[in-house]
């Protein structure tokens, strides 16, 4: 479950009207820095629901799939800041923590197991 890249990941590029998306900065609580998010810049949308359950679809623009290798392309410093460790990002420590909980079932379940750590 905790990888370094061992299946390919997709960088997914979207083309999102402005009203759609906001910054993971204008949202996030003041006390937790350094997660994922914050260190990647992170944007998120708040389109989904109803009868567009996955709206975000339809401003897909291009999936870049990418291998296992890609991560030696750039100074191993950059991708430890871009994938902060359990130690340094309290998010996913508490994500990590509760991936072995039974109650977690469906969707939530399923995006957990997808969360993965840098190896050293």
């Amino acid at each position: 479950m905790i990888s370094s890249f061992t299946r390919s990941s997709t960088l997914y590029i979207f083309r999102c009207p402005e009203d759609a998306v906001f910054s993971h900065k204008q949202i996030k609580p003041k006390f937790i820095e350094n997660t994922r998010p914050d260190r990647q810049d992170a944007w998120f949308s708040h389109v989904g629901w109803g009868h567009a359950k996955n709206q975000l679809a339809s401003y897909l623009v291009c999936g870049v799939r990418l291998k296992p290798g890609i991560l030696k392309l750039f100074d191993s410093n950059y991708a430890k800041h871009l994938f902060p460790s359990r130690a340094e990002d309290l998010v996913l420590n508490s994500f990590l923590d509760i991936i072995g909980n039974p109650k977690y079932k469906g969707e939530v379940r399923r995006a957990l197991k997808k969360i993965y750590v840098l190896k050293d």
